[in-house]
């Protein structure tokens, strides 16, 4: 039986609503993920309390298993369902190595129910340490531990009757939902999609008595816990005592209720919407869509095509040998980027308090240097990030701009000189960091500036410089865009057509000062941090300084080292980049398959 789609009436569909950023972005998001957890683990391990040791193998059962499910959700199998079909799709890399379905579904299901099981092992032990008068109370160890074996094996398969009562023919039952849902994208019909029940007569009941089953359980332990940490209740309890146990609980309880909220509400709702049998699916890519999107792209290149033919420009699609893919494409770097941010503020501000709450009484007089580059760093990373987010077109000296300040305003020569402000003022701020490190160990040489007011003056013509430093470039930008553009096509005949975007910019025709520009930029301020490292290094070891004492030796070298880290990071990840920017235009080579023709 014929499907009818009625696009018109499946909502408004756009990228952000799309499979490809939901990807991307927990692909991405992984990355930080697993850097953030196995960091979390490591605390746990290493920092917790002593008074509370006896719960240090718990909290790391469940930080496992919550590391495992998000690996699972997120990267492993990344299952992505269709609201209100109990169905999903998988799209994670553990298709690389085997499409069984039944795999495919038991594995989500048993990680929120191992994460499920940890979290009530940690509650359980909890209970036995605080509760001492009670019938609820486990107090034998080997029924104990047989009723939490028995526990995790149920809750690791408590999926189990979906899968066993799955639709065996697949291809019918996507047919026949995709009948009663006209509005469910194509992907729907893919062979790694899985309709796991054909209707809630099953699921809704099991997975609502699982949800209520749990709820009682923690409702229990947690409020018999509270209960028996009110003095009025346990007098017996020191002070001291029941202060500990009350914050080590709320930390506890934070620790279960980040899993709850990212992992268990969403599947709750996915339960509610195929209760009511309602839900506006639209996150997918309809075929009248994709075809619009290739229309478009066709008929965008051929007119781009037609212009340059009419202005003698030989275009040969043989020279553009590079393929082109998802993974090369704007959609991509952009999304990267704008996910990839909310990580990076969150992180940068948190090490903004710790640089400004944590650092050592005797570095106190560095702490603000320290505070301005970070301040600097993160205004940087927001500029090229989110707010500008410019994409430059190598060996051409053109950017893309894609920020979110195009909502504001579309003035290039704002846009322009932001990019370059950010990196200048970080660069200034690196430069004092360094020389307020070298003021104060270097204590005789001419090369150290004694008067304040001198040194306020080099500051304010360093931040003044260096903030401006691409005026140049900003003045001398070639007026007339469109022959500009037009010249570096007929040069470099495999530059995205994206370059004739209004958003992009032609910033120089030529890199006769560009280049020179930029390597003295670099030259100079290379040249005067490794001055300031070389020479603060030099007056660090005993012979050159014997007056100096080796515990402030040893403290000046450890915070000398941490310095040069939180200059490392900003170096590497922005710098490096905009060197091989220059390199690639000054040697006239790059392979400029990033975007799709």
């Amino acid at each position: 039986m014929p499907t009818v789609i009625q696009s018109t009436s499946c909502g408004n569909i756009s990228y952000l609503a799309s499979v490809n950023f939901l990807e991307t972005g927990c692909h991405i998001g992984s990355i930080l993920m697993l850097s953030l957890s196995t960091y979390t683990l490591f605390l746990i391990i290493t920092k917790s309390p002593v008074a509370m040791k006896s719960s240090v193998p718990y909290m790391i059962n469940l930080h496992i298993w919550t590391m495992f499910c998000d690996f699972t959700w997120a990267v492993l199998i990344l299952p992505m369902f269709f609201m209100p079909v109990i169905a999903a799709h998988a799209y994670g890399l553990l298709l690389y190595f085997t499409e069984n379905r039944i795999l495919l579904v038991w594995i989500p299901f048993a990680t929120l129910g191992g994460m499920a099981a940890s979290i009530i092992s940690l509650f359980e032990h909890r209970h036995r340490a605080i509760v001492t008068n009670s019938h609820f109370v486990l107090k034998h160890d080997y029924f104990r531990r047989g009723l939490l074996t028995f526990m995790y094996f149920g809750h690791i398969n408590f999926g189990i009757p979906e899968i066993l009562t799955a639709p065996q023919d697949q291809d019918a039952a996507k047919q026949k939902m995709k009948e009663k849902y006209p509005c469910l994208p194509p992907v729907f019909m893919e062979r790694v999609s899985h309709v796991i029940q054909m209707d809630a007569s099953l699921f809704n009941p099991h997975m609502y008595l699982i949800c209520l089953y749990l709820a009682i359980i923690f409702s229990f332990f947690c409020s018999q816990i509270i209960w028996n940490l009110l003095p009025r209740n346990n007098p017996s309890m020191s002070s001291n005592t029941r202060k500990m146990m009350r914050s080590f609980f709320i930390s506890m309880c934070i620790q279960v209720a980040i899993p709850a909220f990212v992992v268990y509400l969403p599947n709750l709702y996915w339960n509610i919407s195929i209760t009511f049998d309602f839900y506006s699916q639209a996150y997918l890519f309809s075929p009248f869509t994709e075809n619009y999107i290739k229309i478009s792209a066709v008929i965008r290149h051929c007119s781009f095509t037609l212009s340059l033919l009419m202005n003698n420009t030989p275009i040969s699609s043989s020279l553009c040998s590079h393929n082109s893919s998802y993974i090369a494409s704007v959609e991509f770097l952009e999304t990267g980027c704008h996910v990839g941010s909310i990580f990076m503020i969150t992180l940068s501000s948190y090490s903004l308090f710790l640089i400004a709450k944590k650092s050592p009484t005797s570095m106190k007089s560095s702490v603000p240097y320290m505070i301005n580059l970070h301040v600097w760093t993160m205004f940087c990373d927001s500029t090229w990030a989110v707010l500008v987010l410019p994409m430059f077109f190598m060996p051409v000296i053109a950017a893309h701009s894609s920020g979110i300040l195009l909502l504001i305003t579309e003035n290039q020569s704002v846009l322009l000189w932001l990019s370059f402000a950010s990196l200048g003022g970080m660069c200034a701020a690196v430069v004092n960091l360094f020389e307020s490190r070298h003021h104060v160990i270097i204590t005789n040489s001419w090369f150290v500036m004694r008067k304040e007011p001198t040194r306020y003056i080099f500051y304010s013509i360093l931040y003044v410089l260096l903030v401006n430093f691409g005026m140049p470039e900003i003045l001398t930008v070639p007026e007339d865009q469109e022959t500009a553009k037009l010249d570096a096509f007929r040069k470099y005949p495999c530059i995205p057509v994206i370059l004739f975007d209004k958003m992009s910019r032609i910033i120089q025709k030529d890199a006769s000062l560009f280049n020179p520009h930029m390597y003295l930029t670099c030259f100079s301020l290379g040249g005067l941090v490794l001055f300031y490292c070389i020479h603060i290094m030099w007056n660090l070891l005993p012979r050159n300084n014997p007056s100096m004492s080796t515990g402030t030796r040893k403290m000046l070298k450890s915070f000398f080292i941490s310095m040069c880290i939180q200059v490392a990071i900003p170096v590497i990840v922005i710098y490096l980049p905009n060197i091989y920017w220059n390199v690639s235009i000054t040697f006239d080579f790059y392979s400029q398959g990033f975007l799709k023709l």
